[in-house]
């Protein structure tokens, strides 16, 4: 039996022979800094979502449609 070590990227979980290789995707994902939620008055879900990550970047994630 042969003993097999591999590194996961914990960002995205995509598994790597080396371990800088690993590190490098690690480093590619940008880190989520602050999250801002906006209700709906009597909505249990959130109707949009803001992401500000680390390099200053900022996403507005919106619901268009309940699935």
């Amino acid at each position: 039996m042969k003993e097999v070590m591999r590194y996961q990227c914990e960002c995205c979980g995509t598994a790597f022979e080396s371990k800088e290789d690993c590190e490098d995707c690690e480093n590619h994902h940008f880190k989520v800094e602050e999250v801002k939620y906006e209700y709906a008055i009597n909505d249990a879900f959130p109707r949009s979502i803001t992401v500000k990550f680390d390099g200053g970047q900022i996403r507005e994630y919106v619901m268009d449609a309940y699935v």
